[in-house]
Protein backbone atom coordinates (compact mmCIF):
# COMPACT_ATOMS: atom_id res chain seq x y z
CA UNK A 1 0.00 0.00 0.00
CA UNK A 2 1.24 3.41 -0.96
CA UNK A 3 0.34 6.28 0.98
CA UNK A 4 0.31 9.91 -0.73
CA UNK A 5 2.60 12.66 1.20
CA UNK A 6 1.06 15.82 0.83
CA UNK A 7 2.79 18.78 -0.13
CA UNK A 8 3.62 21.48 1.75
CA UNK A 9 3.69 24.68 -0.48
CA UNK A 10 6.27 27.08 1.49
CA UNK A 11 5.69 30.54 2.05
CA UNK A 12 7.26 33.25 -0.98
CA UNK A 13 7.26 35.98 2.22
CA UNK A 14 7.79 36.10 5.57
CA UNK A 15 4.73 37.17 7.83
CA UNK A 16 5.36 41.36 8.62
CA UNK A 17 6.08 40.05 12.41
CA UNK A 18 9.22 38.11 11.07
CA UNK A 19 10.18 40.80 9.12
CA UNK A 20 9.74 43.85 11.24
CA UNK A 21 12.09 41.56 13.93
CA UNK A 22 14.78 40.88 11.31
CA UNK A 23 15.10 44.71 10.59
CA UNK A 24 15.50 45.52 14.44
CA UNK A 25 17.69 42.27 14.54
CA UNK A 26 20.10 43.33 11.45
CA UNK A 27 19.22 46.96 11.08
CA UNK A 28 19.80 48.36 7.62
CA UNK A 29 23.13 46.39 6.99
CA UNK A 30 23.76 44.65 3.75
CA UNK A 31 23.88 40.74 3.99
CA UNK A 32 27.09 39.23 2.99
CA UNK A 33 27.38 35.45 2.38
CA UNK A 34 30.03 33.12 2.24
CA UNK A 35 30.13 29.79 -0.71
CA UNK A 36 31.72 26.71 0.79
CA UNK A 37 29.89 25.41 3.49
CA UNK A 38 27.12 27.87 3.79
CA UNK A 39 25.42 28.57 0.08
CA UNK A 40 26.70 25.46 -1.54
CA UNK A 41 28.39 21.55 0.19
CA UNK A 42 31.00 21.71 -1.32
CA UNK A 43 32.80 19.25 1.14
CA UNK A 44 30.33 16.56 -0.16
CA UNK A 45 31.86 17.00 -3.78
CA UNK A 46 35.29 17.01 -2.85
CA UNK A 47 34.59 14.07 -0.43
CA UNK A 48 33.22 12.07 -3.67
CA UNK A 49 36.42 12.63 -5.85
CA UNK A 50 38.58 11.11 -2.51
CA UNK A 51 36.28 8.39 -2.57
CA UNK A 52 36.49 7.55 -6.18
CA UNK A 53 40.75 8.20 -6.01
CA UNK A 54 41.83 7.16 -2.80
CA UNK A 55 38.96 4.18 -2.29
CA UNK A 56 38.08 5.78 1.09
CA UNK A 57 34.49 6.97 2.40
CA UNK A 58 34.90 9.77 4.66
CA UNK A 59 32.02 11.63 6.26
CA UNK A 60 31.61 15.25 6.23
CA UNK A 61 31.36 15.06 10.21
CA UNK A 62 34.83 13.48 10.33
CA UNK A 63 36.51 16.28 8.49
CA UNK A 64 37.98 19.00 11.20
CA UNK A 65 39.41 22.32 9.83
CA UNK A 66 41.29 23.30 6.36
CA UNK A 67 43.31 20.20 5.62
CA UNK A 68 41.11 17.54 7.54
CA UNK A 69 40.89 15.31 4.72
CA UNK A 70 44.89 15.51 4.42
CA UNK A 71 44.98 14.44 8.21
CA UNK A 72 42.60 11.35 7.30
CA UNK A 73 43.99 10.32 3.88
CA UNK A 74 47.41 9.89 6.11
CA UNK A 75 46.37 7.78 8.80
CA UNK A 76 44.41 5.82 6.42
CA UNK A 77 46.63 5.42 3.19
CA UNK A 78 49.58 5.06 4.56
CA UNK A 79 50.70 2.98 1.97
CA UNK A 80 51.28 5.85 -0.38
CA UNK A 81 54.13 6.49 1.52
CA UNK A 82 53.07 10.10 0.68
CA UNK A 83 54.34 13.06 3.09
CA UNK A 84 51.71 15.97 4.74
CA UNK A 85 52.80 18.60 2.21
CA UNK A 86 52.62 15.67 -0.81
CA UNK A 87 49.04 14.51 0.42
CA UNK A 88 47.94 18.01 1.05
CA UNK A 89 48.59 19.37 -2.72
CA UNK A 90 45.74 16.36 -3.47
CA UNK A 91 43.63 17.93 -1.22
CA UNK A 92 44.04 21.06 -3.10
CA UNK A 93 43.66 19.77 -5.91
CA UNK A 94 39.78 19.47 -5.49
CA UNK A 95 39.23 22.37 -3.43
CA UNK A 96 41.03 24.68 -6.44
CA UNK A 97 38.89 22.71 -9.56
CA UNK A 98 35.96 24.59 -11.17
CA UNK A 99 34.59 21.07 -12.45
CA UNK A 100 34.72 20.03 -8.44
CA UNK A 101 33.10 22.36 -6.99
CA UNK A 102 30.50 23.05 -10.01
CA UNK A 103 29.26 19.78 -8.45
CA UNK A 104 28.88 20.61 -5.00
CA UNK A 105 25.25 19.86 -4.07
CA UNK A 106 22.98 23.23 -2.50
CA UNK A 107 23.09 23.58 1.19
CA UNK A 108 18.90 22.61 1.61
CA UNK A 109 17.23 25.68 2.58
CA UNK A 110 19.76 28.32 1.57
CA UNK A 111 17.91 29.81 -1.42
CA UNK A 112 14.91 29.79 0.77
CA UNK A 113 16.59 31.85 3.59
CA UNK A 114 18.54 34.10 0.85
CA UNK A 115 14.59 34.53 -0.45
CA UNK A 116 13.00 35.40 3.08
CA UNK A 117 15.75 37.91 3.68
CA UNK A 118 15.23 39.71 -0.10
CA UNK A 119 11.47 39.81 1.07
CA UNK A 120 12.05 41.54 4.39
CA UNK A 121 14.21 44.10 2.13
CA UNK A 122 17.95 43.44 2.69
CA UNK A 123 20.29 43.76 -0.11
CA UNK A 124 22.43 40.30 -0.31
CA UNK A 125 25.95 39.84 -1.58
CA UNK A 126 28.23 37.37 -1.78
CA UNK A 127 31.91 37.26 0.06
CA UNK A 128 34.51 34.29 -0.83
CA UNK A 129 37.87 33.68 -0.08
CA UNK A 130 38.41 31.04 -2.79
CA UNK A 131 41.06 31.76 -5.25
CA UNK A 132 41.65 34.40 -8.17
CA UNK A 133 40.94 31.47 -11.10
CA UNK A 134 37.62 30.05 -9.34
CA UNK A 135 36.03 33.19 -10.35
CA UNK A 136 34.49 32.53 -13.82
CA UNK A 137 33.02 29.37 -12.77
CA UNK A 138 32.01 30.96 -9.23
CA UNK A 139 30.04 33.71 -11.14
CA UNK A 140 28.42 31.28 -13.21
CA UNK A 141 27.41 29.28 -10.40
CA UNK A 142 25.63 31.38 -8.59
CA UNK A 143 23.61 33.50 -11.59
CA UNK A 144 21.28 30.36 -11.53
CA UNK A 145 21.35 29.61 -7.58
CA UNK A 146 21.13 33.10 -5.96
CA UNK A 147 19.17 35.57 -8.40
CA UNK A 148 18.58 37.62 -5.30
CA UNK A 149 22.64 38.13 -4.87
CA UNK A 150 23.51 41.72 -6.37
CA UNK A 151 27.50 41.70 -5.88
CA UNK A 152 29.93 38.47 -5.81
CA UNK A 153 33.44 39.47 -4.59
CA UNK A 154 35.94 37.22 -4.87
CA UNK A 155 40.13 37.41 -3.78
CA UNK A 156 41.62 38.83 -6.59
CA UNK A 157 45.68 38.37 -5.29
CA UNK A 158 46.66 34.68 -4.04
CA UNK A 159 48.81 36.56 -1.62
CA UNK A 160 45.69 38.48 -0.02
CA UNK A 161 44.40 36.87 3.02
CA UNK A 162 40.79 34.98 3.01
CA UNK A 163 39.99 36.28 6.43
CA UNK A 164 41.41 39.91 6.07
CA UNK A 165 39.45 39.84 2.61
CA UNK A 166 36.44 39.25 3.92
CA UNK A 167 36.01 41.14 6.56
CA UNK A 168 37.47 43.99 4.68
CA UNK A 169 34.57 43.51 1.84
CA UNK A 170 31.95 42.57 4.65
CA UNK A 171 32.34 45.64 6.61
CA UNK A 172 29.83 46.81 9.19
CA UNK A 173 27.57 44.88 7.64
CA UNK A 174 26.13 40.64 8.16
CA UNK A 175 28.22 37.70 7.54
CA UNK A 176 26.45 34.19 6.87
CA UNK A 177 30.09 32.13 7.07
CA UNK A 178 31.13 28.73 8.63
CA UNK A 179 34.72 29.09 9.35
CA UNK A 180 35.38 30.90 12.86
CA UNK A 181 38.69 32.50 11.63
CA UNK A 182 36.82 34.57 9.12
CA UNK A 183 33.83 35.16 11.53
CA UNK A 184 36.65 36.61 14.01
CA UNK A 185 38.05 38.93 11.79
CA UNK A 186 34.87 40.09 10.75
CA UNK A 187 33.87 40.91 14.26
CA UNK A 188 37.03 42.18 15.58
CA UNK A 189 37.78 44.56 12.43
CA UNK A 190 34.58 45.74 12.80
CA UNK A 191 32.70 47.12 15.25
CA UNK A 192 29.48 47.04 14.63
CA UNK A 193 29.47 44.10 11.98
CA UNK A 194 27.24 41.08 12.94
CA UNK A 195 27.96 37.47 12.25
CA UNK A 196 25.39 34.37 11.90
CA UNK A 197 28.34 31.92 12.62
CA UNK A 198 27.46 28.39 11.88
CA UNK A 199 29.68 26.62 14.01
CA UNK A 200 30.98 23.01 13.82
CA UNK A 201 31.15 20.63 16.55
CA UNK A 202 34.35 21.05 16.92
CA UNK A 203 34.07 24.97 17.14
CA UNK A 204 31.10 24.97 19.30
CA UNK A 205 31.31 27.83 21.84
CA UNK A 206 35.17 29.36 20.81
CA UNK A 207 34.23 32.67 20.03
CA UNK A 208 31.15 34.00 22.14
CA UNK A 209 30.52 37.74 21.69
CA UNK A 210 27.35 39.63 21.40
CA UNK A 211 27.60 40.18 18.01
CA UNK A 212 27.54 36.85 16.99
CA UNK A 213 24.75 34.61 16.09
CA UNK A 214 26.26 31.25 16.44
CA UNK A 215 24.57 28.06 15.49
CA UNK A 216 25.14 24.65 15.49
CA UNK A 217 25.93 23.59 11.74
CA UNK A 218 27.31 19.49 12.91
CA UNK A 219 25.24 16.10 12.23
CA UNK A 220 21.87 16.78 11.32
CA UNK A 221 21.94 20.08 12.01
CA UNK A 222 23.95 20.97 8.82
CA UNK A 223 21.24 23.05 7.04
CA UNK A 224 19.86 26.31 6.64
CA UNK A 225 16.40 25.29 7.36
CA UNK A 226 17.30 25.14 11.08
CA UNK A 227 19.07 28.40 10.52
CA UNK A 228 15.95 29.62 9.92
CA UNK A 229 14.13 28.65 12.24
CA UNK A 230 16.94 30.30 14.89
CA UNK A 231 16.56 33.72 13.14
CA UNK A 232 12.79 33.81 12.97
CA UNK A 233 12.60 33.29 16.78
CA UNK A 234 15.52 35.91 17.49
CA UNK A 235 13.21 37.89 15.21
CA UNK A 236 10.21 37.36 16.93
CA UNK A 237 12.35 38.71 19.97
CA UNK A 238 13.42 41.47 18.76
CA UNK A 239 10.09 42.38 17.27
CA UNK A 240 9.21 43.10 20.82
Amino acid sequence: MSIEIPKVDLPRYPDQKTILGLQRLFGDRKIFWDIDGTCKNSLDSVLECVKNDFGILIKPEEVIGFNGITEILLNRRSDLNLDYGQMNKYEWTYWTDSDVLSKAPDVAGAQFVMQMLDAAGFEQEIVTSRIPELAECTHALLGNFAPWVKKVSIRSDHTVDGSKFKAQTVGNNVLFDDSIDHVRATIESNPEAIAVYLAYKQDIGKFPHPRVIEINNSNGARNMWYTWRILKRLANVAHY
